[in-house]
């Protein structure tokens, strides 16, 4: 197993998930871990501090983890922000979340979902009048 394999294994045992971060490329944040909950992968694409990113991320894992996934939209958050969750395909931006690829790539079937953030109005990428920049890994239909 390769140095940071290990790290992540770690980290995935004891916190039960880890949150990556990078500043190029479309994938903003994604997770590595949330499979082994049997859970999907999260990919977020929007440019977000940090702490901020990693608060949703967890509050979104344990939340999950007590009562199982639902795509679409929800607001049982504490970012007090509603939250779409849009299944999409992983082939399409693999290049872009390396750790993720590499950690499964014992062919564990890996099922990723993107967390798309509403805009300063509280607009999803559905509704009439959004407005933020967001790569859009999946179409979203408007309302």
């Amino acid at each position: 197993m390769k140095p940071e394999q290990s790290h992540l294994t770690t980290c995935i045992e004891r916190h039960g998930f880890v949150n990556i971060s990078q500043c190029c490329g479309d994938a903003k944040f994604y997770t590595v871990g949330f499979t082994e909950s049997n859970l999907p992968e999260l990919v977020v694409t929007v440019p977000v501090r940090q702490d901020l990113m990693h608060r949703i991320i967890t509050d979104i894992f344990h939340h999950w983890k007590e009562n199982g996934f639902n795509s679409g939209v929800s607001n049982d958050f504490l970012v007090n922000m509603p939250l779409e969750f849009v299944r999409v395909d992983v082939e399409t931006f693999m290049d872009e979340i390396l750790e993720l690829h590499s950690f499964y790539r014992n062919g564990k079937h890996l099922s990723v979902v993107q967390v798309v953030l509403p805009d300063e109005n509280g607009l999803l990428p559905s509704q009439q009048g959004y407005d933020m920049p967001q790569k859009l890994f999946a179409p979203i239909t408007l309302n």
